[in-house]
């Protein structure tokens, strides 16, 4: 059988090549306009395909009309369904022959457009039509034509699962700078079972089970998860560790003054997400370290009568590059900033040794980077809070917010009070120039007593300030200030300054108060 259909086929050969060149052209100069970059070829159906349809269907081989397939691969599913436009409008479709597996996929992930048509000289000629990453997948993903043409798996189900983890790991693993992470990619993605989603546009995306919408967004785009804000899933807004489900749609929302932090290392789970957000952050501590160290090395020359501008105008600083191995100024005020070089050594190229100012004693002597000076003045100060993992640096709690230990807190760098605390809400904060901010936390260590205020609301009658001081010492907490005053309404505004060990200790208070009989409302102070 495999020798007679090689023969008729053969037979024919020359028509069926004349013949696929002609629907190319003809297609090709149709979607020129158009579409840009669609690719379009024809082949004869393999001897296998035509020999199953004679079988299935009983006929000879004279009786298969649909010898020629042809395909087309476009960049976006908009122009797979103008391509499929285009194919009807050329030729008369057979409408009881379209598939649309674009819209609703096979459950093996293939996607494509399927229709028939009557071509030149009322030949039958099947068109796929697919975009170039749809035709990746049913090429080399679990959707291969050697899987499904007899009907059944080659593979197991778990080796086909395991085939298109090691596909998708071979693709991100473009985007991993450190081979350390590589490994975490091998823990983290590939003995993880899988998850499939779709984009507002029906596009289907797998993840490993246990990905979130924040690795949803970093799929779609490095930009996109950067700017990621929020994302919508199946209509509804959830954060951006919502762990994805199978068949959810989701829709990123994205803002542009919104970047990544350290605690989207929380929110993330594959191994691209957890690679992009990392360097971000390098990109950003670098950024950072080069601003301080640009501002200290300054700062050193000003003492000198000398600036950065003047030495990048009389030799680029060459001589400070040369000196220490530098491809750029960027990289040597990075080093400034990170503490990697003193700026006495920078100096010590471009002024007389006579000039140069020795430290008044050894303590001064520490002092290299804006980290180490928050760090010597915080020592003699004391601080509640770590910056990037030290304690003991300089720090003041804001009054406009007046944050206590257990409140989400950020930081924000000021002119000569080291660095202000705020709370991670605070609207004064979020107004604050970004470049300022860095990370905080409260320290391990933290004990003692903290200062917040209260604003309460009751009905004016006798002995309720005296109730009110009384529920207070049963908690154990003390008052370093109390003001009352009443209004015409026969109310009472009561103010209490207290003492407390942490924002738990302060919510159980204040719904201890929010209970006593005569009390309308305790709310939590938020300036001085």
């Amino acid at each position: 059988m495999h020798e007679e259909l090689s023969r008729q086929v053969e037979s024919r050969r020359p028509y069926f090549e004349a013949y696929i060149e002609r629907v190319r052209s003809e297609l090709s100069a149709s979607l020129g306009p158009h579409i840009v970059h669609a690719e379009v070829s024809g082949r004869v159906k393999r001897l296998w395909s035509i020999w199953i349809k004679m079988q299935d269907k009983e006929l000879t081989f004279e009786e298969v009309h649909d010898l020629l397939a042809f395909r087309v691969m476009v960049d976006s599913v908009s122009d797979c369904y103008g391509v499929l436009g285009t194919v009807h409008g050329l030729w008369a479709p057979h409408s009881d022959r379209f598939k649309d597996y674009i819209a609703r996929p096979k459950a093996n992930g293939y996607q494509s457009l399927h229709t028939v048509v009557s071509g030149p000289e009322g030949q039958l000629v099947e068109v796929q039509i697919r975009t170039r990453g749809m035709h990746r997948l049913a090429e080399y993903g679990i959707a291969a034509h050697w899987k499904y043409k007899e009907g059944k798996l080659a593979l197991s189900p778990e080796e086909v699962a395991q085939y298109t983890k090691i596909r998708q790991l071979m693709e991100w693993a473009e985007d991993i700078e450190d081979s350390r992470e590589f490994l975490d990619v091998l823990k983290l993605d590939l003995y993880a079972d899988q998850v499939h989603v779709y984009t507002p546009a029906g596009d289907i995306r797998w993840f490993p089970q246990g990905a979130t919408a924040l690795d949803f967004a970093y799929a779609i785009h490095t930009e996109v998860g950067h700017h990621c804000a929020g994302a919508r899933v199946n209509g509804r807004m959830v954060k951006l560790g919502y762990p994805l489900q199978p068949a959810d749609v989701v829709e990123i929302i994205t803002r542009s003054y919104k970047a990544p932090t350290k605690d989207w290392l929380n929110y993330a789970g594959t191994s691209r997400a957890l690679s992009k957000i990392r360097q971000h952050l390098r990109r950003e501590e670098k950024r950072k370290a080069t601003e301080v160290g640009r501002a200290i090395i300054e700062q050193e020359l000003r003492k000198h009568s000398l600036s950065i501008k003047a030495l990048m105008k009389k030799d680029g600083l060459a001589l400070a590059l040369d000196a220490f191995h530098h491809p750029g100024p960027e990289q040597l005020f990075a080093d400034i900033g990170y503490g990697r070089l003193a700026p006495e050594k920078i100096l010590a190229l471009y002024v007389d040794p006579d000039e140069l100012e020795q430290p008044e004693d050894d303590e001064e002597i520490g002092v290299r980077t804006l980290t180490d000076l928050f760090r010597k003045m915080g020592k003699r100060a004391g601080s509640p809070v770590r910056i990037d993992g030290v304690d003991g640096m300089l720090t003041v709690i804001s009054k406009c917010c007046r944050p206590l230990p257990g409140d989400p807190i950020t930081g924000f760098i000021t002119r000569g009070r080291g660095v202000a605390i705020h709370r991670s809400g605070c609207s004064q904060a979020l107004a604050l120039p970004p470049e300022r901010r860095v990370e905080v936390e409260w320290s391990n260590t933290l004990k003692g007593h903290h200062s917040a205020q209260l604003h309460l609301i009751t009905v004016d009658r006798p002995m309720m300030l005296a109730e009110l001081t009384r529920a207070i010492g049963k908690m154990n907490v003390n008052i370093s200030r109390a003001e009352a005053r009443t209004n015409r309404k026969e109310r009472a505004q009561i103010i209490l300054e207290v003492s407390v060990n942490d924002a738990r200790q302060l919510q159980n208070l204040m719904g201890a108060l929010s209970k006593l009989r005569g009390v309308i409302s305790v709310d939590r102070a938020t300036s001085g």
